[in-house]
């Protein structure tokens, strides 16, 4: 081997960017479109060898014959060159020179190679250069390039947001038959991004998409099958396109398939087989799936109670802000589930759930301070938040203002006035509280 990275460039690309340049490109052009020339032919041999071998000689043989044809030109070679000093297959690792091979491969034309470079690029947030490459490989046709650079233009990475530029180009993509521009055509549809909402047109290219194995397609069109957008309501059909897509590991199929089973909606219910699928979307972060657990294991719907359990999960949500899950970990706090009773930490918490809108946290945190139970007594501050779960519906909160009020002094009456008025004042409308929940 013995060439440095400059004799290799050399040779490549010439001196500067004269005739030796040119001819190497035109060297790369005919054999691209010469299928049976010699150095295409080497270049099928060394991927035969690679898949055959690892680090070994045999692997050194495979790199030999790459870097031989993409010294000659040949522009698939050279971005086989780049992967082999990326990885360290059959040549020592080295990044400078990974690099230089990866641009040289790009810089000659080869689409593959450009849309690579463009996704580098956006991986190391240089969007700027990334959208550059993809738009070189997007112009030649290459479908994959065009939908990333929609996508750039959707979400205003390294151009201005323009969704109707970005409608365009995944458009293009979506038509030449790519499952992922098809599936991001349907979001399209679906938000009325660059083109006016449609929801049957969102189902038919999810369709397109999940009918060629794409997994979050799958889900999608599951949801449009749930809720009825686009298609009939069909629970059977979504259930379908959702275990597709869990058994393929998307993560949000996981819960929503976990669903199907809980409420039995297109399958039978299944509590089990919902705590199996609940526990892989609870496990990647899904705060309603977490929760769910939480209530599988207080519950022991698996034949035994296990607070500990139950309260590992209610703090995994409620850490995520969920306010459902709040509520029910500070009642395991108030009433020594699965932690040691600790009155001011269920405060924390029904507070924190209060504040999301909770009716039934707002009922408990007000209760709490007319007690005065893990928080200083303050009938009034309790008679404000029974007055906000009351708005919301709940109706013990209700039963209580009904005794509250006959307890409450007048000074402590105009007080509450006081204070609802100024939350009033600064838009905290307990009757919007609701929308919160």
């Amino acid at each position: 081997m013995g060439w440095s990275l400059l004799d290799r460039w050399s040779s490549f690309f010439g001196n500067g960017l004269g005739n030796n340049r040119a001819k190497s490109r035109e060297r790369a052009k005919k054999n691209e479109l010469d299928g049976d020339n010699e150095f295409d032919a080497i270049v099928l041999e060394g991927k035969r060898i690679q898949r055959r071998q690892g680090m070994t000689l045999e692997d050194i043989r495979a790199f030999d014959l790459f870097e031989r044809a993409a010294l000659s030109g040949h522009r698939e070679a050279a971005l086989l060159v780049y992967e082999c000093y990326l990885g360290g297959h059959g040549v020592e690792s080295n990044l400078t020179d990974a690099l230089a091979w990866f641009h040289i491969s790009a810089e000659s034309g080869y689409v593959v190679a450009q849309y690579r470079l463009g996704q580098f690029y956006q991986d190391t947030e240089e969007y700027s250069e990334g959208v550059k490459w993809y738009r070189r490989a997007a112009e030649q046709g290459y479908a994959p390039a065009q939908c990333s650079l929609g996508m750039c233009y959707l979400e205003g990475e390294g151009v201005p947001a323009d969704h109707i530029e970005a409608f365009a180009w995944i458009k293009k993509a979506a038509e030449q038959g790519d499952a992922i521009a098809q599936k991001n055509l349907g979001v399209c549809y679906e938000n009325g991004h660059g083109v006016p909402q449609n929801y049957s047109q969102a189902v038919m290219w999810y369709r397109l998409a999940a009918e060629q194995g794409l997994a979050g397609a799958q889900n999608d069109l599951g949801v449009c099958y749930e809720q009825g957008e686009g298609v009939p309501q069909n629970h059977n059909e979504a259930f379908r396109w959702y275990q597709k897509a869990a058994e393929q590991g998307n993560p949000e199929a996981f819960g929503n398939l976990a669903n199907c089973y809980q409420l039995g909606k297109g399958v039978a219910q299944d509590y089990a087989k919902a705590a199996i699928w609940h526990r892989k979307a609870a496990e990647i972060g899904n705060a309603d799936s977490q929760r769910f657990l939480g209530l599988y294991h207080s519950l022991g719907f698996d034949g035994r109670k296990d607070f500990s359990e139950a309260v590992k999960w209610y703090q995994e949500a409620a850490a995520r802000g969920d306010a459902k899950a709040q509520f029910l970990l500070a009642g395991c706090y108030e009433n020594g589930d699965g932690v040691p009773q600790d009155q001011a930490e269920a405060v924390k918490w029904y507070s924190l759930a209060a504040q999301q809108g909770n009716a039934r946290a707002q009922c408990c945190l007000g209760i709490c301070y007319v007690n005065g139970d893990g928080v200083a007594k303050d009938a009034v501050e309790g008679y404000l938040w029974l007055r906000r779960a009351e708005t919301n519906g709940e109706e013990k909160a209700s039963q209580v203002l009904e005794m509250l009020k006959e307890t409450l002094t007048p000074e402590q009456m105009l007080e509450a006035y006081k204070r609802l008025c100024n939350s009033l004042h600064k838009g905290e409308d307990i009757v919007k509280a609701s929308h919160r929940r």
